[in-house]
């Protein structure tokens, strides 16, 4: 690869916290699904560590929902990276929607999902009408996969964090 890349996760949001499933990307950019105060000092202190190891305005990419948004603006603030470095990723960066599991248990959901994905990578929940894709962890990477190839295509020797919808 050219250039180097730090995959970030979002910090804490409020359906994380609440304990339940949040991946339906219809209400994806609703600002009641964004960062808690928690999430809000972990992505602080994530960027601050990332500054003290060097990395000085990277080029962020984001996806286009409210807790990816959101921590990728504490990361640019913290990092002093300019606006032409923040670039939203419409699709690709997506989080992984987790079907039938939508709005259950977060904690149960995360034990059916590791399973599932122990099991075969192309695995993924339960289909569902409401409109929440059924994502295998497989289906994922090859997204972040095309990320990084649009990135690699077009640039060459720089820092690049990468923010997904969810983890």
């Amino acid at each position: 690869l050219r250039n180097h890349y730090i995959l970030f996760r979002p910090g804490e949001t409020t359906f994380e916290a609440a304990g339940i499933v949040d991946s339906n990307p219809i209400n994806k950019q609703s600002t009641d699904r964004g960062l808690t105060t928690k999430g809000r000092t972990q992505v602080h202190r994530s960027a601050a560590a990332l500054r003290a190891q060097g990395v000085e305005t990277p080029t962020i990419w984001f996806d286009t929902g409210a807790r990816a948004i959101q921590t990728a603006d504490i990361i640019g603030r913290e990092l002093s990276v300019p606006r032409a470095r923040m670039e939203p990723e419409f699709r690709w960066l997506e989080a992984r929607g987790l079907g039938a599991l939508e709005g259950t248990d977060l904690r149960e959901a995360m034990n059916t999902i590791h399973a599932l994905d122990a099991e075969d990578i192309d695995n993924s929940a339960e289909p569902t009408d409401d409109g929440t894709p059924n994502d295998s962890v497989n289906d994922v990477f090859s997204r972040l996969r095309n990320t990084i190839a649009k990135i690699e295509s077009s640039y060459s020797g720089g820092d690049f964090v990468i923010v997904p919808g969810d983890a």
